[in-house]
Protein backbone atom coordinates (compact mmCIF):
# COMPACT_ATOMS: atom_id res chain seq x y z
CA UNK A 1 0.00 0.00 0.00
CA UNK A 2 2.86 1.82 -0.05
CA UNK A 3 2.56 3.17 -3.70
CA UNK A 4 -1.29 4.88 -2.58
CA UNK A 5 0.41 6.71 0.65
CA UNK A 6 3.91 6.38 1.13
CA UNK A 7 3.99 8.96 3.92
CA UNK A 8 2.06 7.44 6.09
CA UNK A 9 4.15 4.70 6.09
CA UNK A 10 6.79 7.08 6.46
CA UNK A 11 5.08 8.30 9.52
CA UNK A 12 4.41 4.27 11.08
CA UNK A 13 7.45 3.58 10.76
CA UNK A 14 8.39 6.68 12.50
CA UNK A 15 6.34 6.24 15.30
CA UNK A 16 7.64 2.38 15.85
CA UNK A 17 10.93 3.45 16.27
CA UNK A 18 12.69 3.63 12.66
CA UNK A 19 14.87 5.66 11.54
CA UNK A 20 13.72 7.74 8.80
CA UNK A 21 15.34 10.31 7.85
CA UNK A 22 16.89 9.38 5.06
CA UNK A 23 13.79 8.02 3.23
CA UNK A 24 13.03 10.50 0.39
CA UNK A 25 9.30 11.95 0.84
CA UNK A 26 7.54 10.27 -1.81
CA UNK A 27 9.35 7.38 -2.86
CA UNK A 28 6.66 4.38 -2.38
CA UNK A 29 9.62 1.76 -2.32
CA UNK A 30 11.47 3.79 0.48
CA UNK A 31 9.01 4.11 2.95
CA UNK A 32 7.37 0.29 2.59
CA UNK A 33 10.98 -0.63 3.28
CA UNK A 34 10.97 1.46 6.08
CA UNK A 35 7.93 0.69 7.22
CA UNK A 36 8.05 -3.60 6.45
CA UNK A 37 11.62 -3.31 7.91
CA UNK A 38 10.83 -2.18 11.18
CA UNK A 39 8.13 -4.27 11.42
CA UNK A 40 10.23 -7.12 10.81
CA UNK A 41 12.51 -5.99 13.87
CA UNK A 42 9.69 -6.18 16.00
CA UNK A 43 8.52 -9.48 14.90
CA UNK A 44 11.84 -11.32 15.32
CA UNK A 45 12.70 -9.48 18.53
CA UNK A 46 8.74 -10.58 19.96
CA UNK A 47 9.67 -14.35 18.78
CA UNK A 48 6.41 -14.31 16.13
CA UNK A 49 7.06 -17.35 13.61
CA UNK A 50 8.55 -16.22 10.61
CA UNK A 51 5.56 -15.98 7.94
CA UNK A 52 2.74 -18.36 7.10
CA UNK A 53 4.91 -21.30 6.26
CA UNK A 54 6.38 -21.53 9.76
CA UNK A 55 2.69 -22.05 10.88
CA UNK A 56 2.43 -24.94 8.61
CA UNK A 57 0.92 -23.08 5.23
CA UNK A 58 2.81 -23.67 2.20
CA UNK A 59 2.07 -23.02 -1.71
CA UNK A 60 -0.28 -24.96 -2.53
CA UNK A 61 -2.79 -23.51 0.23
CA UNK A 62 -2.45 -19.93 -1.60
CA UNK A 63 -5.75 -19.93 -3.43
CA UNK A 64 -7.89 -21.54 -0.53
CA UNK A 65 -6.63 -18.52 1.91
CA UNK A 66 -7.33 -15.89 -0.87
CA UNK A 67 -10.67 -17.32 -1.31
CA UNK A 68 -11.44 -17.74 2.27
CA UNK A 69 -10.07 -13.88 2.62
CA UNK A 70 -12.66 -12.38 -0.07
CA UNK A 71 -15.43 -12.88 2.43
CA UNK A 72 -13.84 -10.23 4.69
CA UNK A 73 -14.43 -7.37 2.26
CA UNK A 74 -15.49 -5.13 4.95
CA UNK A 75 -11.89 -4.86 5.93
CA UNK A 76 -10.70 -5.42 2.49
CA UNK A 77 -12.64 -2.01 1.13
CA UNK A 78 -10.95 -0.35 3.87
CA UNK A 79 -7.76 -0.27 1.60
CA UNK A 80 -6.33 2.26 -0.14
CA UNK A 81 -6.69 0.06 -3.28
CA UNK A 82 -9.18 -1.64 -5.27
CA UNK A 83 -7.89 -5.54 -4.19
CA UNK A 84 -7.98 -8.16 -6.59
CA UNK A 85 -8.11 -12.21 -6.20
CA UNK A 86 -4.93 -11.78 -7.54
CA UNK A 87 -3.19 -9.07 -5.07
CA UNK A 88 -4.75 -11.41 -2.32
CA UNK A 89 -2.46 -14.36 -3.98
CA UNK A 90 0.27 -12.14 -3.76
CA UNK A 91 -0.31 -10.83 -0.31
CA UNK A 92 -0.27 -14.59 0.90
CA UNK A 93 2.47 -15.70 -1.03
CA UNK A 94 4.79 -12.89 0.18
CA UNK A 95 3.81 -14.03 3.93
CA UNK A 96 5.04 -17.36 3.40
CA UNK A 97 8.62 -15.99 4.90
CA UNK A 98 9.58 -12.53 6.10
CA UNK A 99 13.09 -13.23 6.50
Amino acid sequence: TAACCPQRHVHGAACLGAEVRDVKPGDASEAGEALAGRVIEMMRAAGIPNGLSDLGFGESDIDALALGAEPQWRVIRNAPKDVTREDLKGLFSAAMRYW
